[in-house]
């Protein structure tokens, strides 16, 4: 074979082979792929008419189950009822947030209005979760009813064409006709659902805005505190703002809270009687106390200061009912808890007067005054002008009695711990007060109020808690006079010992909690949150009312 045919035969070979490659290539390419069919929808499945009898039986309890949940569930009840209300408390709250929010509204009043906005933002959040969890589960219900209703007519269209018996037809019918029944009671139900949600979320949204304002004058008044947020009170704009808005100001204000009581009374009496009957059960605990006391003191002259506590049942038991009633009334109105506080002032002053020194008399009348006071300027927090002129007359009073106090007890008053602890706070009042008067004098009202809160409060929470100590002491003194713990061996040796170390350790819990709280109320935050009348703090968030039962 020539060298010529060689060639040609190999040039034939390649091509042979780039076709056979290039074949393969194309085979192997994607080709593009033709979209999927729809599934065609299952034909419904009928019923066997067998089984006509047992499904229909079974499908009638179904659909009685639903319409009696239905009809048990009281959750869009409750809660269109308590949103009535909960609508007048936002409309009475919106009118109070907007008459405070001026300059120099005190910070605890800030606070204590956006405590109880985010009491009523927690509730309506928690009916609308529970409005959407019915409204998902009707839409679930109604997608079943939509399935049954297909099957159940297929079955009737196989038992006409079988030629079943009446009875059987009946049977039929009647599940149908229980399906539409079950099926537009549902559709009501979900409507009304739907239209409570909306109007839950209108609320809420009403609720969220006052709170936004809220936290945006507690900021600003933070940032403003050293800054003069209003004119001097000898400026003739005070006193035509006072002419002029005075008397409108103060009816719009007593309305407002008025409403606001009368809401809460309507929604939460229940509470009230709560609270009453836990008074009763302390009075009762106490006198049972009172009648053993006396014969224990008799043989231990030591226990005669615990007992003057116990030997006054009613006054101990307001005492704790006040601090115990923080945690039912934690979201009444402001106006109810002057109402509470007022009612248990009286017994709460006779025992404070039986537990201190009486050369300390003045000190628990004066604060017994300046509390009125006090609660009387929460009260028109919402009215600049009266409430900068109450806080005025209030600190003026009050420094007049603090050097009088202070120049009696030098003369002569005893030479106790106690007196010289007296005339030491008083100094620091008194140099408070000063910086009160001269700020409110000068248009720094929110720096005034703040002041007046940091000293008034820590005043109160010391009488408070002193009391609490003696009371408590008391207890403890008293258990260690009964079984179990009078039958201990170490109780037996070395009681007195016992007593002194326990007195000594109340003594000091009490005054490590008088700075925490006094701390508490007197720093501010950054965010611009202070604790408002501190006693919130104890009260804690407050819990959720269920609606569903």
């Amino acid at each position: 074979m020539t060298l010529a045919r060689r060639a040609a035969l190999l040039l034939v070979g390649l091509l042979l082979l780039c076709f056979a490659f290039g074949a393969q290539a194309q085979d192997a390419s994607p080709s593009p792929t033709a979209p999927p069919s729809p599934t065609p929808t299952p034909a419904p499945t009928a019923v066997p008419l067998p089984d006509i009898v047992s499904s229909s039986d079974s499908t009638s309890e179904g659909l009685n189950d639903i319409r009696s949940e239905l009809s048990s569930n009281k959750t869009v009840d409750n809660i269109t009822r308590e949103l009535a209300a909960t609508t007048k408390e936002i409309d009475a709250r919106e009118l109070e947030t907007r008459r405070i929010l001026r300059p120099g509204v005190p910070l605890e009043t800030l606070g204590d209005f956006e405590t109880r906005w985010q009491k009523l933002a927690d509730q309506l959040t928690a009916w609308g979760r529970q409005l959407t969890d019915r409204a998902t589960a009707h839409d679930r219900e109604l997608t079943q009813m939509s399935a049954t209703r297909t099957t159940w007519k297929a079955t009737l269209e196989l038992a006409g064409k079988s030629n079943a018996p009446p009875e059987v037809m009946q049977r039929i019918n009647q599940v149908l006709q229980g399906i539409d029944a079950t099926e537009e009671m549902l559709q009501n139900r979900r409507a009304a659902v739907l239209s409570l949600q909306t109007r839950v979320a209108e609320q809420t949204q009403r609720v969220n805005s006052g709170l936004r304002s809220i936290r945006s004058a507690q900021s600003a008044a933070v940032n403003r505190l050293w800054v003069q947020d209003s004119p001097p009170i000898w400026s003739p704009e005070v006193r035509t703002a006072a002419a002029q808005s005075l008397g409108r100001d103060s009816q719009v204000s007593l309305g407002a809270q008025a409403a606001l009581v009368r809401n809460y009374l309507e929604r939460e009496w229940t509470k009230l009687i709560y609270v009453a009957l836990l008074f009763i059960a302390f009075v009762f605990i106490m006198l049972r106390v009172k009648r053993h006391v006396a014969r224990w003191t008799d043989k231990d002259r030591a226990l005669d200061r615990t007992n003057r506590v116990l030997q006054l049942p009613f006054s101990t038991a307001s005492l704790l009912t006040l601090i115990s009633a923080r945690l039912i009334l934690h979201d009444a109105p402001r106006a109810v808890w002057l109402i509470l506080a007022t009612l248990a002032l009286i017994p709460i002053v006779v025992l404070l007067r039986r537990l201190i020194d009486r050369h300390l008399f003045p000190i628990v009348n004066a604060l017994v005054v300046f509390y009125f006071v006090a609660q009387l300027r929460v009260l028109a927090a919402s009215i600049p002008v009266l409430s900068r002129i109450i806080l005025l007359l209030e600190t003026v009073g009050g420094l007049i009695f603090l050097i009088w106090f202070i120049r009696a007890r030098r003369r002569s008053g005893p030479r106790t711990t106690s007196n010289k602890t007296a005339r030491v706070a008083g100094s620091i009042a008194v140099a408070g007060f000063g910086a009160i008067i001269v700020a409110d004098l000068l248009g720094y009202v929110a720096l005034a109020n703040y002041l007046s809160v940091a000293i008034l409060t820590s005043a109160y929470f010391a009488v408070a808690l002193y009391a609490a100590a003696r009371i408590l002491e008391g207890l403890v003194f008293f258990g260690l006079q009964i079984r179990p713990l009078a039958s201990l061996a170490v109780v037996q040796r070395q009681r007195p010992l016992l007593r002194r170390r326990i007195a000594r350790l109340i003594e000091v819990a009490a005054i490590v909690t008088w700075v925490l709280l006094a701390l508490t109320c007197v720093l501010v935050t950054r965010s611009g949150h202070q604790p408002d009348d501190c006693l919130t703090q104890c009260r804690g968030r407050g819990a959720v009312r269920s609606t569903s039962r």
